[in-house]
């Protein structure tokens, strides 16, 4: 790799992921073309890892809990028997049985953060040592933040509070979703659609405004949610984010009427419950730029941060007032995430651990 040999490729992923986020697809194929001639699959994870890295990143700023991420640079000037993790954040940390940002105290904390398409993930030695002793020098409690690929267009990430030092491995699952700090640091709950809830989307093949555009049907012109006690219509933009918001818990048409030039779709949820970090990564997974470009890209977004790069991303204070009205009505329950006492103990360690 010509004078590749004098770099490392951990340093060269960084380099080559910084073009990746403000290039086209064409301009960094290109580059990777020049830097990386024979197609190294070192080069191409590391990158892969290091896009994990921004997805944390920009969910953690999407949440609205964390006052603070900043990334560390793990190439030290001093050598010694510790290395950097990935990130310094400030948390503001909800009490479990209060969870609202008002009664949050500010933690803050070294996050390390990994991705494993497996069922599990293992981190210790060497890896889990020196960044103990990174961590330990300052006084910080460190994270392990892990996503679960497996679980594809899902923010299933586990959070755990690197507490128990005799400890000299960790291995993290996705039980670790509910039983970690996630729920505290992001401040979360769960949604849980009432039993027999469907939902109506209307179309119209007539109608020129601006919403859902059915390839078949036309306009979306409403959109109801239907339960045995009640029903919510909504209508213009206000049934565009709607149906956008329930598309999170993956509808499925199970019924078409038509009259006409209207067509009306029965849709029915097949994931009944989602926690709230959920819910905001599924929703922006919607959105689309004009070319049909995803717009949820975590490393374009954050390279654009000082020019509004997350400007059309849809945050949590905007999630929660979308189903505020739902969840009053009792078409969508609210629910704790995880054992309660372990959330609890949770709690106290990260306050001890300031």
């Amino acid at each position: 790799m010509s004078d590749q040999d004098s770099v490392s490729k951990i340093e060269l992923s960084k380099a080559l992921k910084a073009v990746q986020a403000v290039a086209s697809r064409s301009q960094f194929d290109q580059v990777l073309a020049i830097l990386v001639p024979d197609e190294d699959q070192a080069v191409q994870q590391a990158i892969l890892g290091l896009s994990e890295e921004d997805e944390f990143a920009l969910l953690c700023r999407l949440m609205e809990t964390a006052t603070h991420i900043s990334p560390l640079e793990q190439r030290p000037i001093i050598r010694n028997n510790s290395i950097a993790p990935d990130f310094l954040v400030q948390f503001q940390v909800a009490h479990p049985t209060v969870p609202a940002i008002g009664n949050s105290e500010p933690v803050r904390c070294f996050v390390e953060v990994k991705s494993t398409k497996k069922e599990r993930f293992k981190i210790g030695g060497s890896n889990l040592r020196q960044r103990r002793a990174f961590a330990d020098a300052f006084g910080f409690p460190l994270f392990i933040a892990v996503r679960f690929l497996s679980a594809g267009q899902h923010a299933l990430w586990a959070i755990v509070h690197d507490v128990d030092r005799a400890k000299t491995s960790l291995t993290i699952t996705p039980q670790d979703v509910l039983d970690g700090v996630r729920s505290l640091v992001w401040n979360e709950l769960g949604y849980y659609v009432r039993p027999g809830l469907f939902f109506e989307a209307e179309f119209d093949s007539t109608s020129q405004d601006d919403n859902v555009l059915h390839p078949v049907y036309g306009t979306q012109t409403k959109f109801r949610a239907v339960a045995d006690h009640a029903s919510i219509e909504s209508t213009g933009a206000s049934a565009f984010f709607t149906s956008m918001l329930f598309e999170c818990f993956d509808l499925r048409e199970v019924q078409i009427q038509r009259m006409g030039a209207i067509t009306i779709q029965r849709l029915e949820p097949r994931i009944n419950n989602l926690l709230l970090a959920d819910i905001v990564f599924r929703i922006n997974q919607l959105l689309r730029e004009d070319d049909g470009r995803l717009l949820y890209d975590a490393s374009r977004a954050l390279a654009r941060i000082d020019t509004q790069g997350d400007k059309y991303l849809l945050k949590r204070w905007f999630v929660e007032k979308l189903i505020e009205k739902y969840v009053r009505e009792s078409f969508v329950f609210l629910g704790k995430m995880g054992d309660s006492d372990r959330q609890m103990q949770n709690y106290v360690s990260l306050l001890n651990t300031r």
